[in-house]
């Protein structure tokens, strides 16, 4: 079991671990279905825009988004994730429109 010294730190923690999760999660589901047309692009984007307006998506967000304004390490694993969904969406599109 993990001693955390202070309540932030067990609140960081907590954070990496989901971050790390939905990360995960979402790539699973990025690399599930190559893509191959031009139009599962554009229902990759609808999967992406419906995922963030669900109660628990856009709930997790905006704590995040509150908590990254005060903490470094929050900052740090939000700016990760969305640097990491972004590369992972590069690479999955990068073959349909390779200019």
């Amino acid at each position: 079991m993990t001693h955390f010294p202070a309540k932030i730190e067990l609140l960081r923690a907590m954070i990496v671990g989901v971050m790390e999760r939905y990360t995960a999660r979402l790539r699973h589901a990025l690399a599930a279905t190559p893509l191959r047309s031009h139009t599962q692009v554009e229902e990759l984007v609808a999967w992406l825009l419906r995922d963030t307006v669900t109660q628990e998506t856009s709930g997790l967000f905006r704590e995040l988004w509150v908590m990254a304004k005060h903490d470094t390490v929050v900052a740090r694993e939000v700016i990760r994730f969305y640097e990491g969904l972004m590369d992972a969406f590069v690479e999955l599109i990068t073959p349909l429109y390779p200019g």
